[in-house]
């Protein structure tokens, strides 16, 4: 019967070469790890500051432009990926995504619907999408909804190249490790040897 391959080192020098390569192996999918939560915080976080941003242009423009009633004119200053809607939550103007555009009603229904008391609201949609809702008061008393789409696509995209230039540090830093441990493991047992044939 052919006899199983023994994949523990048997030498001491073959044990510290595997241990430097386990504890390297440990510790790079520790940073990848602690570096994917980090990443994605922070995606998260630069997104949600987009669309904040974006929300307060929106707002200000509905407040200057829009008068005690905005109506489809208000359109023409307003970027693509917005939507604004009354306070029964019906179209005003805008455009949005079409993936964006059920997930942005739904967001204006919720904010409006009776018993609502949330003033803001974010939400994902498909096609790789971001909202945020808002209820705004204008100057002039009017009340309505605003909603705001961000693409998250940059953002991930970003997140998976810093991603991946750690893995390969990572594995680089393993090999290197591996190198250095066998050379010094190797040269020492040559010392060794040198030694005992000298007595």
């Amino acid at each position: 019967m052919a006899r199983r391959p023994d994949l523990v080192p048997r030498s001491f020098r073959g044990q510290i070469v595997a241990s430097t390569l386990l504890l390297m192996t440990a510790v790079v999918l520790a940073v990848g790890v602690g570096t994917q939560v980090v990443l994605a915080r922070t995606a998260q976080s630069d997104i949600d500051s987009v669309l904040r941003d974006r929300m307060d242009a929106v707002v200000s423009v509905v407040d200057t432009r829009g008068g005690a009633r905005p109506d489809a004119r208000l359109g023409a200053f307003l970027d693509p990926g917005v939507r604004v809607y009354d306070r029964q939550a019906r179209l005003i103007t805008g455009s949005i995504e079409s993936d964006a555009r059920d997930p942005a009603d739904d967001l204006a229904e919720d904010l409006t619907a009776t018993g609502a008391t949330a003033t803001s609201r974010v939400a994902d949609a498909p096609g790789d999408l971001r909202l945020l809702a808002r209820v705004v008061t204008t100057e002039q008393g009017w009340r309505g909804v605003v909603v705001v789409s961000q693409a998250t696509a940059p953002y991930e995209r970003s997140e998976r190249y810093a991603l991946l230039a750690t893995l390969i540090g990572g594995l680089a830093a393993i090999a290197v490790s591996g190198l250095i441990a066998h050379r010094v493991t190797t040269q020492r047992s040559e010392e060794h040897t040198s030694e005992l044939q000298s007595h």
